[in-house]
């Protein structure tokens, strides 16, 4: 960590080069720099603190608190929301702010007493390879009785996709001109 946060930044992109996403690497050393400087050089362990950090939002803060300090915070990445949209029957975009509150609340809910990383890493595990965006394997999801989605023939369906941009309206007006015989001029 202090490396890097005392590197200068186009030794950064240097090292990461070919990587792509450059934003990602700005943000690491960024965060690293606001480590040494509000922390005194050690990573923090709450989640409120990590989310401070540069390119670090509400869901990879709670993954970080959770895995790597055993903190009780719940995880809402894609995987996450997919699972839950499905299991609990959501309806609407998971990116619009009433649907993530409401899935904010279930991934609170869902949190177990005990094993905390063991489940969220399983969750997260459930949705990328059982609970999948299309094709997911349904027959061996071991939920699948209590599964909203599958229980109404919604799995497809579910999560719901982002709305698209309405089409914008043009309007046109024409003028035809026409001579004293009927000819258009």
């Amino acid at each position: 960590l202090p490396t890097l946060a005392a590197a200068h930044e186009d030794e950064v992109l240097a090292v990461w080069s070919g990587l792509g996403y450059y934003s990602r690497a700005r943000n690491l050393h960024a965060a690293a720099r606001a480590v040494a400087a509000h922390h005194d050089g050690r990573f923090p362990a709450e989640r409120v603190a990590i989310e401070q950090l540069p390119g670090v939002g509400r869901s990879t803060a709670a993954a970080i608190a959770a895995l790597a300090f055993g903190q009780r915070c719940a995880i809402l990445d894609g995987n996450v929301k997919r699972t839950l949209c499905r299991f609990h029957g959501i309806d609407g975009w998971p990116g619009s702010s009433a649907v993530e509150k409401k899935l904010w609340e279930l991934a609170e809910a869902h949190l177990p007493e005990e094993r905390l990383v063991d489940y969220s890493q399983a969750i997260m595990d459930f949705g990328a390879t059982l609970c999948t965006r299309s094709d997911p394997s349904c027959v061996l999801c071991p939920l699948q009785v209590d599964c909203v989605a599958l229980q109404e023939g919604r799995v497809e369906q579910l999560p719901e996709s982002k709305p698209g941009k309405p089409l914008p309206e043009r309007r046109t007006m024409m003028l035809v001109l026409r001579d004293l015989e009927g000819r258009v001029l």
